[in-house]
């Protein structure tokens, strides 16, 4: 199975996200906030990484930036539920650096189409 990363600053969401990857039996790393998410990509080879936008230290348009340029083979799913920009202009700056963009709250099933799609 894959190495995902989950890096939101919400600690609801990152577990909600977490256990539903964990029970479809992948490996899953966490991170708190954009820096953390950075540093731990370049420790690791992640298959996938689910990137919450709106995160303190480095935002999640930063560090998807940031990984992208260093691991340029590795998908990022932006995610979002909104913030002082609406949920749709934030993922559209994401798409950029980003396989997919994903607003918040996500049904269980969009997130195992994008696993599908984007892991095989």
């Amino acid at each position: 199975m894959a190495l995902i990363l989950v890096a939101d600053d919400d600690r609801v969401s990152r577990a909600m996200l977490c256990g539903l990857l964990q029970e479809r039996g992948h490996r899953v790393v966490e991170a708190a906030d954009g820096n953390q998410a950075v540093e731990l990509c370049s420790k690791n080879a992640f298959d996938l990484v689910f990137m919450d936008i709106f995160m303190p230290e480095k935002d999640g348009i930063q560090a998807a930036k940031a990984i992208a340029a260093d691991l340029p083979g590795v998908k990022i799913v932006a995610m979002s539920g909104g913030s002082t920009f609406t949920a749709t202009e934030s993922l559209k700056w994401a798409k950029r650096y980003c396989a997919r963009v994903l607003a918040k709250p996500f049904e269980e099933e969009a997130i195992l189409t994008l696993l599908r799609e984007l892991l095989g």
